[in-house]
């Protein structure tokens, strides 16, 4: 609105997704930050050390395959960032077989990312009540009648009515981007 511009729609992804609030109006900054300083403490407090990730250079159904085929039943898609790239999300052990199946057998680009935990797999799930109570003590104010609609991994749409979206904490089902939009 500084420039004459008011955004009506905007996406992000895991913490992106209380940027894009942000930036649509729906949150104060006073609770952008309060939120992503919840979110910060849940993850260190009840969830650092639960799992990893690894970033691979392939589409979500090839990393899927690859998984089925080479038993990792404990990794699953946690984000699809692009039509050849996504990331697992997983138990840590497996995470690392992944990287080393990606690069030696099939060739593929991957890291290991930088994390402490799981995000956006069921490793993680367990937390949600603690997400959900950490985000509404931090919203009190304008905004928190903010209406979302998360787009799961696999496409599917679901509805998650006013507040922040659970899927801002990474609360358990994969994550391909969360879309606000404003009247």
């Amino acid at each position: 609105a500084r420039c004459g511009l008011r955004a009506v729609s905007a996406v992000g992804h895991s913490l992106g997704e209380v940027a894009a609030d942000y930036a649509c109006g729906g949150l104060t900054l006073r609770q952008a930050v309060r939120v992503a300083a919840a979110r910060a403490r849940v993850q260190q407090h009840k969830l650092a050390g639960r799992g990893g990730m690894v970033a691979v250079a392939a589409p979500a159904a090839t990393v899927k395959r690859i998984c089925r085929a080479r038993g990792l039943d404990r990794e699953w898609i946690g984000a699809s960032n692009a039509p050849n790239q996504c990331a697992a999300s997983g138990d840590a052990a497996q995470c690392r077989e992944l990287r080393g199946l990606c690069k030696r057998v099939y060739g593929l680009r991957s890291a290991l990312l930088r994390t402490c935990g799981a995000w956006h797999s069921p490793l993680v799930q367990d937390a949600e009540r603690d997400f959900r109570e950490a985000f509404g003590a931090a919203l009190h104010g304008p905004g928190d009648d903010a209406s979302f609609c998360d787009l799961t991994s696999n496409g599917r749409a679901v509805q998650t009515g006013g507040g922040i979206a659970p899927d801002v904490a990474a609360a358990g089902k994969p994550v391909g981007a969360l879309e606000r939009s404003l009247s």
